[in-house]
């Protein structure tokens, strides 16, 4: 199994490529789920280009990770809900 760092300072690609590893998703995949293509993912991913809204969504609901903490790494600690452990 490989180790996936996270830090406080991770940028919105770093953490769209975190959440994706740890559900397991490989680029290709990710595009099909959220209706972008591979290429698309792989820009959001290095930061050279921005999701919009809806996609950054659309990850969060795919990926099982928090919207507050995709978009603004914000971990919002929801009654009943667990952060995921890394």
């Amino acid at each position: 199994m490989a180790t996936i760092a996270v830090s406080d300072t991770q940028t919105v690609g770093e953490r769209l490529a975190t959440a994706r590893k740890l559900a397991g998703i490989d680029q290709t995949t990710m595009g099909h789920l959220i209706g972008a293509s591979r290429p698309t993912v792989s820009a959001w991913e290095r930061d050279e280009r921005e999701p919009s809204f809806s996609q950054v969504v659309r990850w969060a609901k795919e990926t099982g990770q928090s919207l507050e903490w995709l978009a603004g790494g914000v971990w919002v600690r929801h009654e009943g809900f667990e952060p995921p452990t890394f």
